[in-house]
């Protein structure tokens, strides 16, 4: 009996590490293509669009943003419900979970239109620091930001059901087509600012208003593409109108104490990005840009892993073997550590020469000292993230996201009360970093003394079972038992 409860946890673990390996690998492949469409879209936006009409986007969807704060929890719901009904192996079930998580996306969307056409559009006009003669290109692109983020939302729930079922390779061919219209956008933003004076003038507003609607365009067609590749690989999955009211109660139970700490990530990031532009104009906005940029590179490695593990950590929840699930979530805390601060570390050292590189000559003011924030600030993100995905698949998270809440929040107003004291402005992302710290060891905690698992932190080595050592069997030298 011994013997055969240590091979199932062997082979446990061996599917453990197969499948993420398997999901890690094709979006190792996106990462890749996206890293540098985005780094080259970043320079061409800037060459285009000048530092100052950069920034005027970069604002203006800074407030989309903060309206759309809570798509990311419909994410983690939809990911949480869907890897759950299919660890059951119930298709019925995983219907009527699509279906509640598609009627919780169409909600969403109103909300959006209706706070982005009335509060979002009022901020837009008396409240940011916009330059003489660009308002009429910040309300084009923000109209441009809002249809984007409503068809990112209705495409929330078809991105889940592929996370769900762990069709990772959808994204690296997917990843080929957003290139496209990420390095496209930009350039033909700047093909109409070079055209020869004959061909009529073209003003530094039209660029940013040419840049949305391309991004706007390349949205509807990324969604597209995801309904009808769910349509093939997932025929029995379709969405109904009728379906037990206690899937919807217990999504939408789940998805309003997400909205807590999702408000306080919108306070950390779109917030502070906002304080940003009110106290010190839109070319910290640029800098603030270009920083969570070069802090999504460095995160980039651990952000392809999420996916990866986040369907396994979900599914492992459902089986009663706790110890198992804290090994797994201590092997995902190290890899994501170690897939961040490698790279991170290395950006710290050589910020300048990167940027120079990257950027040319002409940077953004404080462009340094922001980038070194966020680069520590992306490395305790990663820290946060499985910790955070074992969190959530309890089901149990009031407590959490409260205090998850807090701590985001508390960060916001230290930024707020820095800028307001005439701090320099990298101290506002400085404060973001050091209550990020503070959340990855509360979420440490938590795992460990509220929901009661351990966390193993073994080397990765270790974990991996090489030896097929187990109880009852024989050493053959010593003849003793191992």
């Amino acid at each position: 009996m011994a013997m055969a409860c240590a091979e199932s946890e062997i082979d446990r673990r061996l599917d453990w590490y197969a499948r993420m390996v398997r999901n890690t690998g094709p979006l190792f492949v996106r990462m890749a293509i996206s890293t540098v469409a985005g780094l080259l879209a970043v320079r061409i936006a800037l060459n285009a669009l000048s530092v100052t009409g950069y920034g005027v986007f970069v604002a203006v969807n800074a407030v989309v943003g903060a309206i759309v704060t809570f798509n990311g929890v419909l994410q983690v719901t939809a990911q949480r419900f869907l890897s759950h009904e299919m660890g059951h192996g119930n298709e019925e079930r995983l219907s009527a979970a699509f279906s509640s998580i598609c009627c919780l996306s169409l909600f969403l969307s109103c909300l959006i239109i209706l706070g982005g056409e009335s509060i979002g559009l009022w901020f837009v006009h008396n409240r940011l620091s916009l330059p003489v003669g660009s308002v009429g290109p910040a309300n084009f692109a923000f109209q441009a930001c809002m249809m984007m983020a409503v068809v990112n939302t209705l495409q929330l729930p078809w991105a889940a059901l592929i996370v769900a079922g762990e069709r990772m390779a959808f994204f690296a061919k997917l990843s080929v087509v957003e290139a496209l219209f990420t390095i496209g956008a930009p350039t033909v933003a700047m093909a109409f600012r070079l055209r020869p004076s004959g061909y009529g003038a073209t003003s530094p507003g039209f660029t940013v208003v040419v840049y949305a609607a391309m991004l706007g365009v390349g949205a509807v067609i990324v969604l597209a593409i995801h309904v009808l590749y769910c349509r093939r690989q997932f025929p029995s999955v379709h969405f109904r109108l009728r379906f037990p009211t206690r899937d919807l109660w217990d999504s939408a139970s789940f998805f309003f104490w997400g909205t807590l700490s999702s408000i306080g990530n919108l306070l950390k990031y779109q917030g502070v990005n906002i304080l940003m532009n009110l106290h010190a104009g839109v070319t910290f906005n640029s800098s603030w840009d270009v920083a969570m940029r070069t802090g999504g590179v460095v995160s980039v490695g651990s952000g392809c892993f999420q996916p990866a593990y986040s369907p396994v950590i979900y599914k492992e929840w459902l089986e009663p073997d706790k110890m198992s699930f804290g090994r797994l979530i201590g092997v995902t805390t190290l890899v994501s550590f170690l897939m961040s601060a490698i790279p991170g570390g290395i950006a710290f050292v050589f910020t300048p020469t990167i940027l120079n590189v990257w950027l040319g000559a002409e940077l953004p003011p404080q462009a340094v000292a922001f980038v070194r924030c966020a680069v520590v600030n992306m490395v305790f993100d990663a820290i946060s993230a499985p910790l955070t995905v074992a969190i959530l698949s309890t089901g149990r998270v009031a407590l959490y996201q409260t205090l998850a809440f807090t701590l985001s929040a508390s960060s916001f107003l230290l930024a707020w009360g820095l800028l307001s004291a005439g701090c320099p402005a990298w101290t506002a992302i400085c404060a973001v970093a050091a209550f990020n710290g503070l959340a990855a060891l509360y979420r440490f905690l938590h795992v460990r003394f509220i929901i009661g698992v351990p966390v193993r932190f073994a080397p990765i080595l270790a974990n991996f079972p090489w030896r097929r050592r187990i109880a009852g069997e024989t050493d053959a030298p010593s003849g003793r038992t191992t």
